[in-house]
């Protein structure tokens, strides 16, 4: 706070004496020395800048100021408007990265929906229900549908083609998971029926030169036939238990 003394309290003190006189200038004396080492602390403070201590040149007082290369256009004020980024197609919506885990999980290593909803709660607190997950691999079916064509006319032209299909339930009905493939391209169907039908429905048989170890398949379409690898490892079986009796 600011000192103030007037005239006839400074010649009060005056009359006291020597000492009193030298008490006042002595405290005068003192708040002199604290602020002038206040203001050499402060000095010392606004003396730094980027190029004498760690501060960063943003904080330069006296640095440039950058200049906007925008122009004038007589529009302040006026409303702009934008269309929503590709994909943002509602209101409140998942974006593409969740979409895609949810169809990555789920058709890649084969994760069960409800498995997938827990995980997706458990990994990143996203709620979400089995009916998204069905639209986001939905969704992703339609956008393939010209990346499937293409796998199927890289089958349909290689001169050696793998064919399998495997047992499996959906919702307690039996059906079959085809399977055509190269050594580059996979492509799998499901279907009711096992065999021909299937592949004809699918529209794959026309195009296809079927080998077999089934002579049934083999009388209908002639080939040369090479072993399936659950053939080949019964008849390894059969061998070696045939062996094993003679043995006893």
């Amino acid at each position: 706070m600011p000192i103030t003394i007037t005239r006839e309290e400074f010649h009060q003190i005056y009359v006291q004496g020597e000492d009193a006189v030298y008490a006042l200038v002595q405290m005068l004396v003192q708040r002199y020395n604290k602020l002038e080492e206040r203001v050499t602390v402060l000095e010392a403070r606004l003396g730094k800048d980027s190029h004498n201590s760690s501060k960063p040149p943003s904080s330069d007082w006296n640095r440039k100021t950058p200049q906007s290369l925008r122009e004038k256009t007589g529009k302040r004020g006026t409303l702009h408007t934008a269309p929503f980024p590709r994909g943002v197609d509602a209101p409140v919506q998942y974006g593409p990265s969740i979409r895609s885990i949810l169809v990555y999980f789920s058709q890649y290593p084969l994760l069960p929906q409800k498995r997938l909803t827990d995980a997706m709660t458990d990994l990143f607190d996203v709620r979400i229900s089995e009916g998204t997950v069905n639209k986001a691999i939905q969704e992703t079916y339609v956008r393939l549908e010209a990346t499937e064509s293409a796998i199927k006319d890289a089958i349909l032209g290689s001169p050696v083609v793998h064919g399998d299909e495997t047992g499996m339930y959906v919702a307690g009905k039996r059906i079959w998971q085809h399977t055509l493939g190269t050594s580059l391209h996979t492509y799998f169907f499901c279907h009711g029926n096992r065999g021909k039908a299937a592949l004809r429905e699918d529209g794959t048989l026309e195009g296809l030169n079927v080998t077999s170890e089934c002579p049934k398949l083999s009388k209908k379409y002639p080939a040369v036939s090479e072993a399936c690898s659950a053939h080949r490892h019964s008849v390894a079986f059969g061998d070696t238990y045939r062996l094993f009796v003679n043995m006893v």
